[in-house]
């Protein structure tokens, strides 16, 4: 199941966002709706939600300075900016915050969900990929302690300081 934020000061449009994601996403919570950046910045440091949906022009702290403060603070959510603003100032200050993408208002049900789907395959793809290094890094740590215990070629080592091999128990 995957954790959605939203970050939009204008309740109608809060409203039917949610209505979208609701109606074509069943594996998703919405964790959340805020109308300003400052109680957005408080829920995702809070929740920690895989994606957040962030307007720009919100009251208290911008939508830009929202993703770059969760950004600092490693929180790893992906963020996608709706918004009215086209201009480019705020696209480049979107990308170098790493945004997922950005979209236009009024934005389209199915542009919004080729997104989410997108992001949702990306961070399953993260997901399968932990999970690769996790049982990969275990079965290193097993292959070593049996090479370690039943081979010749480990003569002269100090087999008790397993540390300087980062192994943890």
């Amino acid at each position: 199941m995957y954790r959605i934020a939203i970050l939009e000061d204008e309740i109608w449009i809060s409203t039917l966002i949610r209505t979208f994601v609701q109606k074509n996403f069943h594996q998703v919570e919405l964790i959340g709706e805020c109308q300003n950046g400052r109680d957005a910045l408080q829920l995702i440091d809070r929740e920690h939600p895989d994606i957040a949906l962030v307007d720009i022009n919100v009251p208290l702290l911008n939508g830009l300075d929202v993703i770059a403060e969760a950004s600092r603070r490693n929180i790893g959510c992906k963020f996608v900016i709706i918004t009215g603003y086209k201009d480019f100032e705020y696209v480049h200050q979107a990308l170098k915050s790493g945004v997922s993408d950005y979209l236009l208002k009024p934005v389209e049900e199915s542009e919004l969900c080729t997104v989410l789907r997108r992001i949702m395959l990306e961070l399953e793809q993260e997901q399968n990929k932990q999970r690769t290094i996790a049982t990969s890094s275990r079965l290193l740590h097993m292959h070593f302690l049996k090479n370690l215990m039943f081979q010749d070629k480990y003569e002269g080592l100090d087999v008790w300081d397993l540390s300087q091999y980062n192994l943890h128990f």
